[in-house]
């Protein structure tokens, strides 16, 4: 096993044990305006389908009711409340096994020299093969949270937990890939894109991105040999995310005299980046791709890239 994947799952792996009892869900009512607050996606919201199930038919019934006054999608209804639960829980779990299988096979692609997108890409040419594409993790408030209730009453989640390991190790890796393109954090310059767990939304709740940025002030190499604190300056821009529990930055303050440039969420905005001006406004080359948004244009314009 590579020593730093690893270190990726056994930090995860820790993670899933320390979070094996899951937080009290948010029953608080909320007063929301009919677009809802900025990182909710309420297109989403009353276009996918619902599975209700009550303590009894009457119960479902009104739940089916409610529902049907408010959302697009089908209503699909459960026998009893239970399974229900248990529907929505496996349709989250059934996601972040799938992305923890992409994730792992992507650091099994790197180790063997392969890039992993496009041969992801290939594999998915099989009819009965549809392999997701790589992340830096999981975010919101479902996928991260909810394969855990099923390990309160059950000891067969060794799977399940693995899973919720790798992609919560997954920070880790994007920053070990970082460290081999700069040799050392210390006193370098680093700027993250993306703050939103995912594209083209505000939506920062346990986001990837965070935890990576957290990781940062992690590195034991931060300290420097001469007993003093040798930091790394990280700068952090999201064009979506106007209010965080780290600093915000525009995009000319956070890449100029940039060492690296680290892309943790897909926005459209990302993608309209010129790599030339990018290479001219950096004083260093590196550029980690977590989400797919670079291409050849950028290793012709002399940046490092470092792709999941």
């Amino acid at each position: 096993m590579d020593g730093a994947a690893g270190d990726d799952r056994e930090r995860g792996r820790r993670n899933a044990r320390t979070q094996r009892r899951p937080p009290a869900r948010d029953v608080q009512p909320r007063v929301l305006s009919r677009d809802g607050p900025a990182w909710l996606d309420t297109e989403e919201l009353r276009g996918n389908d619902r599975i209700v199930g009550g303590i009894d038919d009457e119960a479902t019934a009104a739940a089916r009711d409610l529902f049907a006054g408010v959302v697009d999608g089908d209503i699909h209804t459960a026998p009893d409340a239970a399974t229900a639960e248990f529907a929505k829980l496996a349709q989250n779990t059934h996601r972040d096994a799938n992305i923890a299988i992409a994730n792992e096979l992507a650091k099994v692609a790197r180790d063997h020299g392969v890039v992993p997108r496009p041969a992801f890409d290939l594999a998915n040419e099989h009819p009965r093969v549809d392999l997701l594409h790589p992340g830096p993790g999981v975010g919101g408030h479902c996928l991260p949270v909810d394969p855990l209730y099923l390990g309160q009453h059950s000891d067969h989640v060794a799977l399940i937990e693995h899973a919720r390991a790798v992609n919560d190790g997954m920070v880790y890796y994007v920053r070990d890939l970082l460290e081999e393109g700069l040799g050392s954090l210390a006193e370098k310059r680093v700027a993250v894109f993306g703050l939103a767990y995912k594209g083209n939304v505000a939506d920062t709740r346990n986001s990837p991105a965070t935890r990576f940025v957290e990781t940062l002030g992690e590195t034991p190499e931060l300290v420097a040999t001469d007993g003093g604190e040798a930091s790394v300056d990280v700068r952090v821009h999201d064009p979506h995310v106007s209010e965080a529990g780290v600093d915000l930055w525009s995009e000319s303050a956070a890449l100029d005299g940039a060492d690296a440039l680290v892309f943790m969420t897909d926005h459209d905005e990302f993608t309209e980046l010129d790599p030339e001006v990018v290479a001219e406004r950096m004083d260093d080359n590196v550029v980690v791709d977590a989400r797919g948004l670079t291409d050849e244009s950028w290793h012709e314009a002399g940046l490092d890239v470092r792709r999941l």
